[in-house]
């Protein structure tokens, strides 16, 4: 959720080209442990018209967190079990 909220803040700062597409990719092993809850962050983010892609990695990951957070912001989840598929 920390981390969502910072590229929020950053999507919708006074810096931030008014007209441009707002769009986050979180690259994470989806382990909850900065900030607020990741699936309100998206929320949130949504109502800013921040779209948002995840992408998972490693065995231990909280797909079904990432993939809320994913429809929540109107993006997809995508998993990646090994470096390899990472790539």
């Amino acid at each position: 959720g920390g981390g969502i909220n910072g590229g929020r803040s950053g999507l919708t700062s006074s810096l931030a080209r008014p007209f441009a597409a707002k769009v986050m990719i979180v690259l994470t092993d989806g382990i909850d442990t900065m900030g607020s809850n990741p699936i309100q962050a998206a929320k949130n983010a949504n109502e800013d018209e921040i779209m948002i892609f995840s992408i998972t990695f490693a065995q231990e990951a909280d797909q079904a967190t990432m993939r809320q957070v994913a429809i929540e912001g109107q993006g997809k989840h995508y998993h990646a079990a090994s470096g390899t598929s990472l790539a």
